[in-house]
């Protein structure tokens, strides 16, 4: 690659040279460069000041460092999901293809069926205390707070936030005891 010849400062300088009277085909002819690179200097730097030029090149700088470490953390992030997708792959063989399938657990270990277990009820109590009478609006107490149960099915598959039709049949078949 080619060294640069002219710092960022030289540059500056020859750029506030033709600002101040010298004529472009001067200024070029003293640092032996051609018109179409003054002028490319021209566009780049443009009207910086000194400390411009020089936080222009620091954040120059920090940009490559920066995007330097964005391609290594890219390829340490494909690295491992390659890696965790291979693991999965001999860990689903190891299991007898299917999760459960083979009656084999991980590591050649025999599975063992999960038990069944029973519905949940669970009391939750109403915020009670302090209300107000919906029909005058008068603050009164309530001298004991009312509990309503919350019902989770036995069986997990049913217990699914989208499927909410499921949910309430359980809880139908289920009344409170």
């Amino acid at each position: 690659m080619k060294k640069k010849r002219h710092t960022t400062e030289e540059i500056i300088r020859l750029l506030r040279k033709a600002d101040e009277g010298q004529t472009v085909e001067e200024v070029c002819r003293e640092v032996n460069i051609s018109e179409q690179t003054f002028h490319r200097w021209r566009r780049k730097y443009g009207r910086m000041e000194m400390a411009d030029a020089k936080r222009f090149k620091e954040l120059e700088n920090e940009n490559s460092e920066l995007k330097k470490m964005l391609a290594d953390e890219m390829l340490k992030n494909r690295v491992l999901n390659e890696t965790l997708k291979k693991s999965g792959e001999r860990l689903r063989e190891a299991a007898g293809g299917e999760a459960g399938g083979g009656g084999r657990g991980l590591l050649g270990a025999p599975s063992m069926p999960l038990p069944r277990t029973a519905p949940l009820q669970l009391p939750i109590p109403r915020a009670g205390g302090a209300g107000r009478d919906p029909q005058t609006g008068q603050a009164h107490r309530v001298a004991e707070p009312e509990v309503s149960a919350l019902r989770l099915p036995a069986d997990p598959s049913l217990a699914d936030a989208g499927r909410m039709e499921s949910r309430t049949q359980v809880c139908a078949a289920h009344p409170k005891t």
